[in-house]
Order: C-alpha cells, then sequence, then structure tokens
C-alpha cells in the first residue's frame, strides 16, 4: 500500500493524527515501537478483571474539552462519563472539592472577606484575555491583589489540579487562564471515557485501520531527507517512501530524526533538552469492596495529591463489587533524578491514602509506579505554548506533534489540541 502520510509513534497526538487524517480520506501508515499503543495513556488488563491506565486520566471539562473535540470532528459516538463532585482532605477534615465558582463561594474554607476578594478575582478572571498572561505566573498575578493565605492555597490546588503545577511561582496564568475559562462556561470540570482509556485509544485506532495500517513494534531509525523535504522513514532494512511525516514522540526522540545541520533543526533539539516535564509517583490499588462512593477527584491538601475511584465512575474497569483507586503526587523531575525508586514520596502516599480512609482493609494487590515523565512539558511561565516545540518544521513534509508542543492547555489537553492543529496546517499545506 501507498501511503499518504507516516506517523511516528503511537500516543495520544500520534492516534489522534492519525484518525482526523484517515477521516478526512488520508492513507495512514501509524509506527510504533513498542507492542501496546497509547504512551504515557495506555491502559491494559491487570489482576484478574481489571482495567488500569498509566497513572491518573481525566478529561478536562469531560464532553465540553478537547477530548470531545477530536471525538466529533471524528464523528465517534464514545460517550464521556461526568465526574461527580469531588472531595478535599484537608487538616483532618473532608470537605466538598470546589470546582466551580458557586462551590468555592459556599465553601466553609473561605471567610466572608475571602469570598468577597474571590468575587472580585473570578470577575477578573473571566474578561482576562489568556494570552496576555501566558509569561506571568500565579504568583505574580496574585501579588496585585492583597488575598489571604487560604486563597493563595485555593489557587495552588486549582494550579495542580489543572496544570499538574502546583508551585504557584512558575504556573503560567495564562495557560491556567485558558482551561479556568472552559471549566467555569461549561460548568464542567473533568470526565472519564465509558469503557475507560482503553475504549478511547481502540477508536481512535479503528479510524485509522478502516483505511490504514497500524504496525507495532517496529523503530523508526531514521528520516529520509532530501533538499530539505522528506522522502522516507528507515525501519531496520526497509524504507517506507512517504512525503508528509509526524514525529509523535517525545521530546527526548526528536532529535533522532531532525537533520544535524539545519539551524532550524537544531533550535528544535535544543529546545527539546530545556523542557522540564511534569512528573511524580503513582499508587494503584484493587479492593475486594468499596471503600468509597465517591464519582469526583479525591484531594489532599498537604501533601497535594489527587486520586480517583476510577470504577465509581465507570463499573467496567473492576470486577463487580470490587473498587480501583488511582492516586498520584506530583514531584518536581529533579527529585526523581535524585531518587529514581522515590522510596519516601511512595511511602508518604501510601500513609496518606490510610490516613484518608482509615477503616480501608489490605488491598488485593497494589501497583507502585515511578514516573520521570507525566506529561512533555510543565506548563510553566517559560515553557508556555510559544515556548514549547513548533508542530511545522522548515523541513518540507515534517510535522511535530505531543505534549510538549506549541498548542494550548495542560497535559493530555495539549496533545489533542496539537494533534487539530497538526491535521489543520497538512490540509492547508496539501490543498
Amino acid at each position: 500500500m501507498v501511503f499518504d502520510v507516516v506517523i511516528i509513534g503511537g500516543g495520544i497526538a500520534g492516534l489522534s493524527c492519525g484518525a482526523l487524517l484517515s477521516k478526512k480520506g488520508y492513507r495512514v501508515l501509524l509506527l510504533e515501537a513498542k507492542q501496546i499503543l497509547g504512551g504515557r495513556a495506555n491502559s491494559q488488563p491487570l489482576q484478574s478483571g481489571y482495567i488500569v491506565d498509566w497513572g491518573i486520566h481525566s478529561l478536562r471539562a469531560g464532553d465540553a474539552g478537547v477530548a470531545a473535540t477530536v471525538l466529533q470532528r471524528l464523528g465517534l459516538k464514545l460517550e464521556i462519563l461526568p465526574s461527580g463532585e469531588g472531595q478535599l482532605f484537608h487538616e483532618e477534615k473532608w470537605y466538598s472539592l470546589p470546582t466551580s465558582v458557586s462551590a468555592l463561594m459556599a465553601t466553609p474554607l473561605l471567610s466572608d472577606a475571602d469570598r468577597s476578594m474571590i468575587g472580585t478575582l473570578f470577575t477578573n478572571i473571566m474578561s482576562a484575555n489568556p494570552e496576555d498572561l501566558l509569561t506571568t505566573s500565579v504568583a505574580s498575578w496574585l501579588a496585585g491583589y492583597e488575598v489571604s493565605d487560604m486563597i493563595r492555597w485555593i489557587f495552588q490546588l486549582y494550579a495542580g489540579l489543572i496544570l499538574i503545577e502546583p508551585d504557584l511561582t512558575v504556573a503560567s496564568m495564562g495557560e491556567m487562564l485558558d482551561i479556568m475559562h472552559l471549566i467555569i462556561r461549561s460548568g464542567k470540570a473533568a470526565g472519564y471515557p465509558k469503557g475507560g482509556w482503553r475504549a478511547l485509544l481502540q477508536a481512535l485506532r479503528e479510524q485509522i485501520e478502516a483505511i490504514g495500517e497500524i504496525r507495532l513494534g517496529r523503530t523508526v531509525t531514521k528520516i529520509h531527507i532530501q533538499d530539505r523535504a522528506v522522502e522516507a522513514v528507515q525501519i531496520g532494512n526497509d524504507r517506507i517512501s512517504c512525503d508528509t511525516i509526524i514525529a509523535a514522540v517525545p521530546p527526548d526522540v526528536i532529535s533522532s530524526f531532525l537533520p544535524q545541520t539545519d539551524p532550524d533543526s537544531l533550535k528544535i533539539i535544543e529546545l527539546a533538552k530545556r523542557l522540564i516535564p511534569t512528573a511524580g509517583v503513582t499508587l494503584d490499588l484493587g479492593f475486594a469492596e468499596p471503600i468509597t462512593d465517591a464519582l469526583g477527584l479525591i484531594v489532599s491538601s498537604n501533601p497535594f495529591i489527587m486520586g480517583q475511584a476510577t470504577s465509581n465512575i465507570n463499573p467496567s474497569v473492576a470486577p463487580a463489587g470490587e473498587q480501583l483507586f488511582t492516586f498520584y503526587y506530583p514531584l518536581s523531575a529533579k527529585e526523581i533524578q535524585k531518587d529514581p525508586l522515590a522510596a519516601k514520596p511512595m511511602k508518604q502516599l501510601k500513609a496518606l491514602v490510610y490516613q484518608m480512609f482509615p477503616k480501608a482493609p489490605k488491598p488485593k494487590w497494589t501497583r507502585r509506579l515511578v514516573l520521570p515523565v507525566v506529561d512533555g512539558a510543565s506548563p510553566r511561565i517559560n515553557q508556555n505554548r510559544n515556548q514549547r516545540l513548533p508542530i511545522q518544521t522548515s523541513t518540507k513534509g515534517l510535522y511535530l506533534a505531543g505534549d510538549a508542543h506549541n498548542a494550548p492547555g495542560a497535559g493530555g489537553d495539549i496533545a489533542f489540541n496539537a494533534a487539530l492543529a497538526c491535521v489543520d496546517k497538512i490540509a492547508s499545506t496539501q490543498k
């Protein structure tokens, strides 16, 4: 088969690019080095009857978010289940997690003076242009107001939930605003695909394979470039010709595909080396019986962690009557580099889970993951969307996509948005 587009990488960005291009009639060949699709968003069977994500994965703004936009463009009917009301564990007590303005105004955590200030802050938030604040930290923005420690802490909570970057001195206010606007206007904080992320990945796969092909366990060793235009990809002794290639790979892999003599490519390589990812540890737990009926995120304030009883939202990911829990403790990439096993944070995370749920029985099984990279680029002021990797390169026919690229959002939202932008660029170039 002759292919119109070759995609390197079968993560969210690569699969979304492939599905969207296939929908437009392009014959796509997607090449994935591993034997599974999904990248850092993969979802696989674990233990008997459990389908477990690689870490905690929620869709920001649920069926009003960018994942839903991709599905709508594809005409796919995959349902995104809404997350219920979240819960906040703060100073040994449980509160409703305030993910809407009305819930925030009603929380007993705030004083009357705080509520008055929150009204002012959110009025200004809704009128602000995110593009104007991309290089402004959340801390700097708050410094323009006389806010209490509690309000500052609330914004730290939001930065952790929305951006996976609870450090207010580096978190981009503009990137956070973009997502806050969407959540507030839609009234939807988060969602989860019906059937789990496995169902979402499968839907994208089927769209590609309707007219194209996916090959697993195929490592691309080189992109052939002649006269500043792509010609082919190399897999072992096989050369596959194609004049349009998308490298949907992690930043640390990009340098192996770009021409080392091209000044623009060298700039991309250097930028990729400097990007700081989000990182952390996760704890998956399978319980023989439910320990909570929570339908939304479960968040602790000190230290900041987030979790969800995934099987409460989508019962199909655990055996009947049992419960699947996933908790995530964000850490800096430097912390994990210093301690690759993350023994102390993992111990803290487990202790905190049992502090929140002291009556929880011993789980049937436990999985611990240390994740040096959760998202390819933390949405910081010095790596906001305009300072991340480009989608279109100076090499004709070579495009990039992923969660470290020039697209709005945070985490997986960047990957979905990058895929939409990449496909639009290819379609407009080939008109």
